[in-house]
């Protein structure tokens, strides 16, 4: 009964009543596509003819042929970088703007690509690699996301059973999610809510186990045939198991068709090469033989102009007249990079900014247009904006700002005062970066009018506050007599304020005191002006014939308001201006990463960021059997011996726990890492894994005892890498950096295999290139010995994947690097290349930690394919009931130990400064990124805006676009980790430590109520207060009346304001430490919450008095949140709809006046001051924290 019961969880069978269900209800609302064809599309083949696509150039497919049956499964197979994306993309109609495509694909005789963007969009579904939901659905549960998506696509609940069966909780939050989770809930959503008839799915089983693999793609083979619908699958590696499902197969090389066909004849037809351990495995390596590797090395002319030297020394100056001369000879070279670059990556940022703000406003203001080029308009805009990149700004502060705190700072470059005031200075350039463009865009779309004096007062008091920042910092880095900073200061001061010169154009509206400021440091250079505004616009054509249809066309410079004729819309870009400040805004962000990225790159050597140099003995390697591989790693650890110390020590993990006792995301691991070796960590999808290297590389808070040293290097399992910048420029930025020699670019390039794509820019690398250009930059690049590598191998075919696995296993052989990653059910060579095997279990359970060679017998089988069987024993193990027999867990080098282990204790001994610790390292976290709540604030507003326009309105087509506005709004996903279950975990710790401390009575009644106050503070800080939250209470219906709502968020947060002010009176008395960490935790409280109290038109008296009265409400935080503040709920009966936020703009429009007049120029002077003063008052008080 007990294997029975094992195996059919093994085979993840899907019920059929689950099949059934799922059917009827993509039947309900399909039967309006088929309108238009003349046929019907489910019993008509789909046929792809000669398809050709050209991006920018660059040829990506060619002359590609397939044929695929209504009910069949294909699968679309071939190496990194072969096209299987760009195959799908093209079909789905997502390819990026200048795409051209030749060929065809029809169904039943018409063709798919000529199609409306709505119709294809109903007609066709696609799940993408990595799938992305909104920031604000994010802290939303699975089964609340569900059903909200089903009304508006739908009108009527979803049903939850196929989410059961694919494993998927409904309570979980979607911000907890792993990887393969996510997958299996885009894919579960595709197939509840689409009424696609053509699916494509791209690595549907990356980021899965074996087990979870095989029943998702059973799931999808079975849904297919029930629905008699067209399915397009990419696959890596797949097993015989999961290869055998498939119907067709096309295998794809170099953007060539090699096979399209019956995958059972797939064999015969490219017979000639040794079998592999699977047929799947074989295809890939015969068409692989096609490969043409020989590619010549990078010639010393690139080299030699990549690694630039620079002109003059950038050393310390100690006289003052040397000082100021080699300032202005690096601001002179860096104008002249600047002028050599502006055309080929400002241009196009500015570009694609500028179609999203034109999108987002007309998809606000659908009356000043015509009905069907509005649609056209927008459905085309963010289609396009699918592909461009909006997570720049971001990039920008990891890429550039991050690597002076970590390797100058890190390596004793400044003294200790200048670590705080260069800390700071990179974070009020990062808050520029961030929070300009999202700022900008999300002003036009509730129509705000940028163009006004008011908004531009504002905008220049907060401007220049940054500029009186830089200058603070300057004097102050001065005094000290670090001109090393002092001159770096000066450069970015300088460069920040000629290149502000394009947002103060319209000089008639300003007051007169900010013009005559202004005028004197920020000439006014009309030239130049024109050289950025002239690509400001893009062009709606209305085309008369039906079959042709142009979306979206960029206009010439000449004359760009001569065809830019909307009618009213002509008039009141012409009056206020708006789109010329905010594009010029938006230049400003690309200006600062072409600045700051060069500064890097000229003055790297003379910085010497990596400190003293180390020289090892290169290791003795006999050279009569010595390949091409072994070669290349001789030749990339000779290099890396000459700056790199070797490592004696091993990575030692003890007992490390992370999350709470009630939600445990990794219990209790403990294993060692040797010099010289190669961990694994095996688990299927949401066993801890990629939380237990965060953990390792400190990222999050965990318990337990790691021995680890500070130089450790981490490789996210979904990198975020500049996409302007191609390989070879970006491993040598990487290079600089870490003041490695010009020769390790070349080596590092051919030991992970990208010479063919070395002058390839990062954006169009297939997902496996950009994964190894991630660990060549992050990892290899960084000259850290300790490195840790979430999935290398994802996106990777299985011959690409053993022959990295095989260079990493004798890279770490030869430097005596500690290298551990995380892998998902590799091919049996490859676990044979391991040392030490990590085996995690749901909820972070350890099983085995230990040499490969002594796992447990109980984890053998008798398949194939070691690493599947170990995969599919975890399922087993972790797919018990409560009822069944107690498991039992098997460590390195002991006995059997009982499978419920107690939950660690946080703390040893549970006292208040445990409480200090935690809310210094919260306080650390804000200090290093202060914009962090600003740019959280409006990615969600800004998504909020969207969601409750379409809800108001209900709109369907509208409500369709909100996940694609996620895309213009999202900076990164690591701004999140404030709604993270984790902080709430820690919160809750917190909060049931000093309620436990209370009633043993050791703390006086004064003291108690404080400590109570603060725990619940951050908890409304960190978790339940951020904007995040705000849209699920309305999308769930939990407020009865906006008047209701508005007060109760109000009194809470004064109250917990009231209380962190009068806990920093109490506290002051005798704790200096604690005065600290809540005076910085009261400056962030109030500077990131402040909005939440301007619709004081719905105040009561008192709080209306308090919220006018305190300086710190600023106008320009304000704004933003009164979005999700309703005025009235709508009961929609139609759609089934409880309850709808009404529209952002009536909102605005209804406090826009009291709003206006109620704040002067004096609280916005006075608030600017606050903050300014505030934050510098926080660097220097952070001394006595002792990071």
């Amino acid at each position: 009964m007990r294997s029975e019961r094992r195996e059919e969880r093994l085979q993840r069978v899907i019920p059929e009543d689950v099949v059934g269900k799922i059917i009827a209800q993509r039947a309900k609302s399909f039967d309006f596509v088929e309108a238009s064809f003349s046929c019907d599309v489910k019993s008509v083949p789909l046929v792809i003819s000669r398809l050709g696509v050209s991006v920018k150039g660059h040829q990506v497919l060619s002359r590609v042929s397939a044929r695929c049956a209504p009910g069949e499964l294909t699968c679309v197979m071939g190496p990194s970088g072969a096209g299987k994306t760009q195959l799908l993309l093209t079909l789905a109609g997502r390819l990026p703007a200048g795409a051209t495509v030749a060929g065809n694909a029809t169904l039943g005789g018409v063709s798919i690509l000529g199609l409306s963007p709505q119709t294809r969009k109903d007609l066709i579904g696609y799940v993408s690699q990595e799938p992305a939901f909104c920031p604000g659905w994010e802290s939303m549960s699975v089964g609340a996301y569900v059903d909200y998506v089903a009304m508006l696509q739908l009108g009527f609940r979803a049903d939850y059973s196929v989410l059961d069966a694919l494993d998927v909780d409904v309570r979980t939050q979607i911000s907890v999610l792993s990887g393969g989770e996510r997958k299996r809930l885009a894919i579960a959503a595709d197939a509840l809510l689409k009424r696609s008839q053509v699916c494509l799915y791209d690595e549907p089983t990356s980021s899965l186990g074996h087990a979870d693999a095989l029943g998702l793609v059973r799931f999808i083979s079975r849904l297919t045939r029930r629905a008699n619908c067209f399915t397009i699958a990419t696959i890596h590696q797949p097993g015989d198991s999961i290869f055998s499902l498939f119907d067709a197969l096309v295998l794809l090389k170099s953007g060539s068709a090699v096979y399209a066909g019956p995958r059972a004849e797939a064999r015969d037809r490219l017979e000639g090469n040794s079998p592999a351990s699977t047929t799947a495995e074989w295809l890939l390596d015969s068409i692989s033989m096609f490969d043409d590797f020989a590619v010549d090395d990078l010639s010393r002319d690139d080299q030699e102009r990549t690694f630039r030297k620079p002109a003059a020394s950038f050393s310390i100056a100690r006289n003052a007249l040397e000082f100021v001369r080699e300032t202005t000879v690096l601001t002179r070279r860096l104008a002249a990079i600047f002028l050599f670059d502006v055309n080929l990556t400002a241009i196009p940022f500015v570009l694609q900014m500028a179609q999203c703000t034109l999108s987002g406003w007309f998809m606000l203001n659908p009356s000043n247009t015509a009905d069907g080029a509005w649609a056209r308009f927008y459905a085309a805009s963010f289609t396009q904006a699918q592909s461009h990149d909006h997570c720049v700004p971001l990039i920008v502060c990891y890429c550039a700002i991050a690597p002076i705190t970590s390797s100058e700072m890190r390596n004793g470059r400044y003294r200790y005062v200048s670590f705080f005031v260069a800390l700071f200075i990179c974070t009020s350039i990062r808050s520029i970066l961030m929070t300009i463009p999202t700022m900008t865009i999300y002003y036009v779309m509730v129509d705000w009018y940028p163009g006004s004096p008011f908004f531009k007062t504002a905008l220049f008091q907060w401007l220049g506050a940054h500029s009186l920042t830089l200058m603070t910092i300057l004097l102050v880095s001065a005094l000290q007599g670090d001109t090393t900073l002092a001159s770096l200061m000066m450069t970015i001061w300088m460069i920040l304020n000629n290149n502000l010169k394009g947002v103060f154009f319209s000089q008639r509206v300003m007051p007169t005191a900010l013009a005559a400021h202004f005028s004197d440091i920020l000439p006014l250079r009309w030239v130049n002006d024109g050289t950025a505004t002239s690509q400001l616009r893009g062009r709606v054509y209305e085309c008369r014939g039906r079959e042709k249809e142009v979306y979206l066309c960029p206009v010439r410079g000449s004359s760009i308001l001569d065809h830019f004729n909307m009618g009213q819309t002509r008039d009141w870009v012409l009056r206020f201006g708006v789109y010329e400040l905010a594009c010029v805004i938006v230049i400003l962000c690309a200006l600062h990463r072409i600045v700051i990225c060069r500064i890097k790159l000229v003055a790297a050597n003379d910085l010497q960021l990596s400190g003293k140099n180390h020289v090892v003995e290169p290791v003795a390697v006999d050279n009569k059997d010595v390949d091409d591989d072994d070669k290349v790693v001789q030749r990339l650890v000779a290099l890396l011996s000459e700056t790199t110390p070797p490592i004696v020590r091993p990575l030692r993990v003890e007992q490390l726990s992370v999350g709470s006792s009630r939600s445990s995301l990794v219990r209790n691991a403990s294993f060692r890492s040797d010099p010289g070796s190669l961990t694994a960590i095996f688990g299927n999808s949401g066993s801890g894994k990629s939380t237990l290297l965060n953990a390792l590389a400190g990222r999050i808070p965990a318990t337990g005892r790691v021995e680890r040293h500070h130089a450790i290097a981490y490789v996210q399992q979904h990198p975020q890498l500049p996409r302007w910048l191609n390989v070879l420029e970006l491993f040598a930025y990487h290079a600089q950096l870490a003041g490695l020699p010009e020769d390790i670019v070349d080596a590092t390039i051919g030991f992970l295999g990208l010479r063919r794509v070395a002058r390839t820019n990062i954006s169009r690398l297939s997902g496996g290139e950009a994964r190894r250009a991630a660990l060549g930059a992050d990892g290899i690049l960084s000259g850290r010995p300790w490195l840790l590598i979430d999935e290398p191998t994802t996106g990777l075919s299985a011959s690409d994947a053993y022959h990295l696995a095989k260079n990493m296993h004798a890279f770490a052989l030869a430097t005596r690097w500690v290298l551990l990653t995380s892998l998902h059910s590799p091919r049996v060579e490859i676990f044979a290349l391991f040392e030490t095997v990590v085996l995690l279990g749901k909820g972070g359970v350890c099983y085995y930690a230990g040499p490969r060679d002594q796992v447990p017998a109980s984890f053998e089988g008798s398949d194939a394919n070691a690493a599947e069987a170990i995969m599919t024993r975890l399922k087993v193990l972790d797919d018990y009931d409560d009822d069944d027999d107690e498991i039992l867990l098997l460590r390195d080098n002991e006995g059997p130990v009982p499978a419920k282990v107690p939950p660690s204790a946080p703390y040893a001994k549970p006292t208040l400064e445990h409480v200090w610790i935690h809310c210094r390292r919260h306080t650390k976290l804000t200090l290093r990124n202060p914009g962090l709540g600003f740019a959280l604030l409006l990615q969600h507003s800004l998504v909020s805006a969207v969601i409750g326009l379409a809800c108001s309105r209900l709109d369907v087509r509208l409500a369709s676009l909100a996940r694609d506005v996620a895309g213009v709004a999202q900076i990164a996903p690591t701004l999140g980790f404030a709604t993270s279950m984790m902080a709430w975990d820690v919160v809750d710790d917190l909060e049931h430590q000093v309620c436990h401390e209370v009633r043993c009575g050791k703390y006086s009644a004064m003291s108690s109520l404080a400590a109570l106050v603060a725990v619940h503070s951050f908890r409304v800080l960190l978790c339940s207060a951020l904007p995040a939250v705000v849209p699920t209470y309305f999308l769930a219906g939990l407020n009865p009346t906006p008047r209701a709502f508005l007060h109760t968020l109000a009194t809470t947060w004064i109250c917990c304001l009231y209380g962190l002010a009068s806990l920093l009176f109490l506290l002051g008395l005798c704790r200096k430490k604690a005065v600290m960490g809540t005076w910085m935790a009261l400056v962030f409280y109030t500077s990131t919450l402040n909005g939440f109290y301007r619709a004081i038109a719905d105040f009561p008296k008192v709080l209306r008095w308090f919220a006018n009265h305190l300086g710190v409400f600023y106008m320009m935080l304000d704004v933003a949140v009164t979005t999700q503040l309703p005025k009235t709920l709508r009961c929609g009966r139609n759609r089934g709809l409880s309850n709808c936020p009404v529209s952002a703009k009536t909102y605005l429009q209804e406090t826009h006046s009291y709003a206006r007049h109620t704040l002067s120029a004096r609280y916005l002077q006075a608030s600017t001051l606050v903050l300014l003063l505030g934050a510098l008052g926080c660097v220097f008080m952070a001394r006595r924290l002792h990071y």
